[in-house]
């Protein structure tokens, strides 16, 4: 699999997705899904935020929440909206204290980084005690993804680095306490339907708790 630096192109097409219909009812069902999981009043970061249009939305669902989105690349962090704080940094050296979050996610990014335990593993140092790892991965299993990964030139082709939920797992569950894995969400050329089939959802949610 090739997995070429980002281009500011590919950056505004990922953008462009969350702005299209189907991208804004992804966005938002994936922040109720990660609202589901957080107090009100909680300090999230999300790491490899991307364009930030989840946590957009996010902020739109617990408005009394601090989100602080994380990105390696300056092309996606151009594009965030101005009312999600970001700075760019590797997901592997998080620029902040021990023990700051309540609660940190990753949306669909864990499965595109090259070293995820080490990415787990800066994510366990910046989490409160108790504090909550949220994952949500593109399900390597689903008709969404196998059509993404077979189309050259894909996003997907091109960047992704995980393609099995075991290394993911591994990766979260060696340093969390399991919480809840789930199935959400099948993305058709149609539109986005409720789903937890692990044939057919598209997106696959981990959760753990730091002890």
């Amino acid at each position: 699999m090739n997995t070429s630096p980002l281009t500011g192109e590919e950056a505004r097409d990922y953008a462009d997705f969350y702005l299209r219909e189907k991208g804004k009812m992804v966005a938002v069902r994936e922040a109720e899904l990660l609202a589901a999981r957080l107090p009100e009043d909680a300090t999230v970061l999300s790491v490899g935020c991307g364009p930030a249009r989840v946590e957009e939305e996010l902020l739109r669902l617990r408005p009394h929440c601090t989100i602080m989105g994380v990105d390696v690349s300056r092309e996606m962090l151009a594009l965030a909206p101005p009312s999600v704080a970001t700075v760019q940094a590797e997901a592997e050296h998080l620029p902040f204290a021990s023990g700051v979050f309540d609660a940190v996610a990753y949306i669909a990014s864990l499965e595109f980084m090259g070293n995820p335990s080490a990415a787990v593993a800066e994510s366990h140092r910046v989490l409160r005690p108790q504090g909550r790892l949220v994952v949500l991965m593109l399900n390597p299993r689903s008709a969404y993804f196998r059509q993404g990964y077979r189309r050259p030139g894909s996003y997907i082709r091109r960047h992704i680095r995980h393609t099995d939920v075991a290394s993911i797992e591994d990766a979260v569950f060696r340093r969390f306490a399991p919480v809840s894995t789930e199935y959400h969400l099948e993305i058709t050329p149609a539109g986005i339907r409720e789903c937890s089939s692990p044939e057919r959802a598209s997106l696959y949610l981990l959760e753990g708790q730091r002890e």
